[in-house]
C-alpha cells in the first residue's frame, strides 16, 4: 500500500505511466528513461527529487535490460506474467494506445518488482478509429509502412517521440520490445494457450 514519504523507497508502492511526450510536460512529476521514454509518476502524485531518481533508476535498469535482449537477468525485477496478460488485453482489443499512453505500471519497493497494473483507459479500442491509424505507429523502413505487422498492433508499436502521430521509425515501445523476447513471447503464448485452448494467438 501507500506510505509516507519518509519510508516510499522501502515500503511504498509507486505508480508508474508511460505518457506521450507533449502531455508529460505538463504532469507534476515524470523522468525521461535511458531509451528516450517520457515516464509520468502518478504516485506520490507530488513525487521529490529523490523518489523520482529512485524509481528511475529502477526503471532503466530494466528497461536497458529488456532492449538489450537481457530479460531473463531481469526476470525477478519485472512481474512477467502481469506484462504478458496486459499485452494480451492491449492486443486482442486493438488498443491504439497500445504502450504509448496510459500504459501503467506499479513498482512494489517491499519487493523491488515491478508490475504491469492497473488496466486503464480502453477508449480507443474495439474498432473505435480508423484502423490504418495505428500501424502508422510501427517501425517501418522510414517510409511510414508498416514491416511484418502480420495483422498484430501492439506487438510492432513503435516508441512514441512527441505527439499522438509523432513515432520512431526504429525504435519498438516497451511493450513491444518485450514481445520481440523470445522468452516474454513464450510466456505469452502460455497464458494464450491455457485460457484459450489453442496453441498461439492469432489476431
Amino acid at each position: 500500500g501507500l506510505t509516507s514519504a519518509s519510508n516510499w523507497k522501502t515500503t511504498g508502492t509507486y505508480m508508474l505511466e508511460v505518457e506521450l511526450s507533449d502531455r508529460a510536460d505538463d504532469e507534476a512529476s515524470y523522468f525521461t528513461s535511458n531509451q528516450g521514454q517520457k515516464i509520468v509518476v502518478t504516485s506520490p502524485e507530488e513525487a521529490t527529487k529523490e523518489e523520482v531518481e529512485f524509481v528511475q533508476s529502477k526503471w532503466n535498469e530494466v528497461e536497458d535490460a529488456v532492449y538489450d535482449g537481457r530479460l531473463d537477468e531481469v526476470r525477478d525485477k519485472i512481474d512477467v506474467e502481469s506484462f504478458a496478460k496486459v499485452y494480451l488485453i492491449q492486443e486482442l482489443s486493438k488498443n491504439l494506445d497500445a504502450g504509448a499512453t496510459s500504459y501503467d505500471m506499479t513498482y512494489k519497493c517491499s519487493e523491488g518488482k515491478f508490475y504491469a497494473e492497473p488496466v486503464w483507459d480502453y477508449d480507443w479500442t474495439l474498432g473505435n478509429y480508423k484502423f490504418d491509424k495505428p500501424l502508422k505507429g510501427s517501425p517501418s523502413l522510414g517510409n511510414g509502412t508498416p514491416s511484418n505487422t502480420s495483422g498484430y498492433l501492439a506487438r510492432y508499436k513503435a516508441m512514441n517521440t512527441g505527439n499522438g502521430s509523432t513515432y520512431s521509425s526504429d525504435k519498438y515501445n516497451f511493450q513491444a520490445a518485450l514481445c520481440q523476447n523470445e522468452s516474454f513471447w513464450a510466456e505469452v503464448q502460455n497464458i494464450w494457450t491455457l485460457e484459450s485452448g489453442s496453441e498461439t494467438p492469432a489476431f
